[in-house]
């Protein structure tokens, strides 16, 4: 039996380098060349001029579509609408797959159709405390979600599923015109449509996101006006009030350094508490345009999934 075809998706903005080594990285992935499209997406950056010819003749399936800066959801929406295979998975362009990583994820998508698959992402800057910060979070998401044994949400930099399925949900919600919470939206509506949520942590992404402090406080900025957009959908979509997490949920956050690392402890708590901090003023600053605002409600942030549509079983 054959493998499955398979489209990857890179939105990629104002990184011609790390795009460069991504797709290095994907060129040696062990699954057939002729099986495979890559498609990356020039979210409106004037620096990604030349990749297609450079990389044309590494696949034999290479797409590189323009468009208007409009985010990352937007995008991968645009990738997918130019993908063909059966299969389709996301990665960032500051993201490094494992060579067995698409064999892992399309693996695991074929053993359960109605699974979206997450696969594991590695910090492989280990040296830059503000990288590391930021995947802790992220180590601390999914470890959460793995002891309750209801996975939630996964990253987009490492995401799969059947191309059907993501275009019967209507991809990625552009109502989150930054690179904050529109994973944990898709992810949701996957949910609701009936679908489950797959760890598979043997398909790995190594994660390089060179940070300094002011990238790590406008990340955390950005997460917090993602969270409020989120948080406001599934309160108006259920009818309730806005819920936030338990006092402890915060408090093992900012502890978390004291059980996963070895060294700078300290800093890495700060960080954790600065990224909370970022986070909790990013969430007032959307709090606030809606308040003082009311004549410009959320209309904007109405969910695409109109209808509330249902995964169908595939063929495949």
């Amino acid at each position: 039996m054959s493998l499955p075809t398979v489209s990857i998706v890179i939105p990629t903005y104002e990184r011609p380098r790390q795009l460069a080594l991504c797709l290095n990285a994907l060129s040696a992935l062990e699954y057939p060349r002729d099986r495979y499209q890559v498609i990356a997406v020039n979210d409106g950056s004037p620096k990604t001029t030349g990749i297609g010819k450079q990389l044309k003749q590494a696949f034999p399936h290479f797409e590189l579509i323009h468009r208007p800066h409009g985010g990352p959801a937007a995008a991968r929406n645009a990738g997918a609408s130019a993908a063909e295979g059966e299969i389709i998975a996301f990665t960032d362009d500051d993201c490094l797959p494992e060579k067995n990583w698409l064999l892992e994820i399309t693996d695991a998508v074929s053993g359960s159709p109605q699974s979206l698959v997450g696969g594991k992402i590695v910090n492989i800057l280990s040296g830059n405390v503000f990288a590391t910060a930021s995947q802790l979070l992220i180590d601390f998401l999914y470890e959460r979600c793995e002891t309750s044994r209801a996975m939630q949400f996964f990253c987009a930099s490492n995401l799969a599923c059947r191309l059907d399925a993501f275009q019967q949900l209507g991809g990625f919600s552009e109502a989150f015109p930054i690179a904050a919470a529109e994973d944990r939206d898709f992810c949701r509506r996957w949910i609701k449509a009936g679908g489950a949520l797959t760890y598979e942590p043997n398909a790995v992404v190594n994660h390089a996101h060179h940070m300094t402090a002011r990238h790590f406080w406008k990340q955390h900025v950005n997460y917090g006006k993602g969270a409020f957009i989120f948080h406001d959908r599934y309160a108006r979509d259920n009818g309730s009030h806005i819920k936030f997490e338990r006092i402890k949920f915060y408090a093992d956050l900012v502890c978390y350094p004291w059980q996963t690392v070895e060294e700078n402890k300290l800093q890495l708590t700060a960080l954790m508490l600065e990224a909370q901090l970022a986070c909790a003023s990013g969430f007032m600053t959307e709090l606030l345009k809606l308040v003082f605002a009311p004549a410009k409600p959320l209309s904007s942030i109405r969910a695409i999934e109109s209808d509330a549509p249902t995964l169908q079983a595939s063929d495949h």
